[in-house]
């Protein structure tokens, strides 16, 4: 699987809770328990800084454990898994 693949199967979850687990840039192993497509939090005045450049395998999502917005990059996942769909170490390229 190859990560334009995980991102359109994330994007598919529609707000279903799913694991992932991932390497951050500094090398740390973290796993989270998110969401895409939660609105509830998102702030009524947000600050008018501009989104510098990104890449297209950040993907942004919604951390249930502290309750806040994380993004993660796609080429970093070393498992997913939501209900019936399980990936891990290897098979995203």
């Amino acid at each position: 699987m190859n990560t334009n693949d995980l991102k359109s199967t994330i994007l598919a979850t529609h707000a279903r809770l799913f694991k992932v687990v991932f390497q951050k840039s500094d090398g740390t192993i973290r796993t989270m328990y998110a969401k895409v497509g939660v609105e509830r939090f998102k702030s009524k005045k947000p600050n008018k800084r501009k989104v510098g450049e990104y890449s297209d395998n950040l993907i942004r999502v919604f951390d249930m454990e502290i309750k806040q917005y994380r993004s993660f990059n796609l080429s970093n996942v070393l498992e997913f898994e939501c209900g019936n769909k399980q990936f891990k170490l290897g098979e995203v390229k």
